[in-house]
């Protein structure tokens, strides 16, 4: 069936009328994916999320923590905070093996390690706080990520979890061409379209794309933490006015922050 779709794509790559080009953070060569851009770290969600965290972190007296970022992409907010929680250790996941590729500086502080967001290689109560950036609403099953968040960290372990809320009832794929989000009937017709891109990347042509949007709201996300998570508090963080004029915020001003503190 992936061959099929393949060899249709190739053949009618002028007939679908592919733009060679998507403005988003994944390069496509072949089955190779290159992290070639990464969502610049704003210096407003460093002042309405971070500092607090840090601050949070440090107020604890933990002496060496563990603290794991979900989602890390290239590892700039990781490398944030190790700049400001010097005797932190950094577990840097990312699903991309290109982008932790990326993650080079003290390689005994910041480990990268490439698995998926519900399927965790720590051990039982290992980690002590947990930050993850505007990724859940790309994580198909909150239960599955909540459920394995809860088993990885510590009894009372701080996690600072952000997000873009979309719609209940709809689903969203980046639009090709541009960083704007466009509806799809669901997650089969996502990886129909990202096996027609790629079949267009196995003929030499560079393709883009981005993850998927999955229907998500704040209701969602309080469901999914019950019993595991008591919620200390949730809050907006905003891009500023020039941040928000990046094509990484088009229009999305809002975006959800909860602390958790695990039970």
């Amino acid at each position: 069936m992936q061959k099929d779709v393949r060899e249709q794509s190739l053949t009618n790559i002028n007939k679908q009328n592919f733009p060679v080009s998507v403005a988003d953070m994944y390069d496509y060569k072949g089955t190779t994916t290159k992290h070639e851009l990464s969502v610049p770290l704003p210096q407003s969600y460093i002042d309405q999320v971070l500092k607090s965290f840090i601050s949070e972190i440090q107020s604890r007296d933990s002496e060496s923590p563990i603290i794991l970022d979900i989602a890390a992409g290239r590892g700039e907010t990781s490398k944030y905070i190790l700049d400001n929680l010097p005797s932190a250790k950094i577990l840097v996941n990312d699903i991309s093996a290109a982008a932790l590729h990326s993650v080079t500086e003290q390689p005994h502080k910041m480990l990268p390690i490439l698995h998926s967001a519900d399927q965790m290689p720590y051990a039982n109560g290992s980690v002590d706080f947990v930050h993850c950036k505007d990724a859940i609403m790309h994580f198909p099953n909150l239960e599955r990520f909540f459920n394995e968040l809860h088993r990885v960290v510590k009894h009372d372990g701080l996690c600072v979890v952000t997000y873009n809320p979309r719609s209940k009832s709809e689903y969203y794929k980046y639009a090709y061409g541009a960083m704007s989000a466009v509806k799809i009937d669901n997650f089969a017709q996502y990886l129909h379209d990202i096996l027609q891109l790629s079949a267009i990347a196995d003929s030499g042509v560079p393709v883009r794309f981005g993850p998927p949007f999955f229907k998500i709201s704040e209701e969602d996300v309080k469901h999914a933490v019950q019993g595991k998570f008591t919620i200390i508090e949730e809050k907006n963080w905003s891009p500023s006015q020039e941040e928000s004029k990046l094509d990484w915020y088009p229009g999305q001003i809002n975006r959800k922050v909860v602390i958790l503190k695990r039970i």
